[in-house]
């Protein structure tokens, strides 16, 4: 397994964390409150790194503050749609389209990047696809939901695209640190006017604080060091592994356990995965 390869694991391994503590958190915090604290948490945990790092924030701002906010406003506009998404539509069918940001993903690295895919890597992309897609996908009907997940899919394309270029003059602590501090600078006064604060349980703060932690900066630290040593249409093929850690952890935190079809489609995941990875 290559370093790249490793770190694109790992980021799977932490950013899917995510998705539980927020199911977590979203009982006892509404959605925009929960979205908030989280990039505030973020935010201050990549700020520390870099003061650990004796990196100059105020050198840091003056020299990618373009890059940071076309970050922060791509970031914001995908947690935007998606957030609305599950709103209107429910997890599960956003879940699903939001796999279509993988095909995204692939398409802007090919077009515009000039990456190529071998015969295994694109038949193990369409496998791993479907598996996510099985995995995610319930009989449902909401056509504004659907619409708004697909723009959150192709807002999330456009972000890893972006990030692709922007990790090859920021170093992956920093870029992070520019995303997380952006996002939340822009999510304040979009939740306030929408009238979406509120208060939050103070027993939520720790699972806020080491949440965040894991998923939105080692988890982004380590996708970048991923994108650093390799080209981002295979990374978001290494990404789909993320709807079947999900069904993992909620298997081992809640105890919910696995349908049929979900045990099929990370099957199918974990084998497209494997595929792409043949030279």
């Amino acid at each position: 397994m290559s370093k790249a390869l490793a770190y694109a694991v790992i980021s799977v391994l932490l950013v899917s964390t995510s998705f539980v503590g927020f199911q977590y958190i979203l009982q006892y915090v509404s959605t925009g409150m929960a979205m908030l604290l989280w990039f505030l948490s973020a935010a201050g945990a990549s700020l520390a790194i870099l003061v650990f790092r004796k990196t100059s924030l105020r050198q840091l701002a003056a020299r990618h503050w373009r890059q940071a906010l076309i970050l922060g406003v791509i970031n914001t506009l995908t947690l935007a749609f998606w957030a609305f998404a599950i709103k209107s539509a429910g997890a599960s069918l956003t879940a699903f389209f939001m796999r279509f940001s993988t095909i995204f993903a692939i398409i802007l690295g090919i077009a515009l990047l000039r990456e190529k895919l071998n015969k295994w890597e694109v038949a193990g992309a369409v496998l791993a696809v479907a598996g996510a897609a099985a995995i995610s996908w319930q009989e449902q009907s909401a056509h504004l939901g659907i619409l708004l997940a697909v723009a959150a899919a192709l807002t999330l394309a456009v972000q890893q695209f972006y990030e692709k270029i922007a990790v090859r003059n920021v170093e992956p602590y920093s870029l992070n640190a520019l995303r997380t501090s952006v996002t939340f600078l822009l999510l304040l006064p979009l939740l306030a006017s929408m009238g979406s604060l509120g208060p939050v349980p103070a027993e939520m703060l720790p699972v806020i604080i080491i949440g965040s932690t894991a998923s939105a900066v080692a988890g982004f630290i380590f996708w970048y060091k991923a994108l650093q040593g390799m080209e981002m249409s295979k990374g978001v093929i290494v990404r789909t592994l993320e709807p079947f850690v999900v069904v993992m952890y909620v298997l081992l935190v809640f105890g919910t356990i696995p349908t049929a079809i979900q045990l099929v489609g990370g099957a199918m995941i974990v084998g497209g995965v494997v595929l792409s990875q043949v030279k």
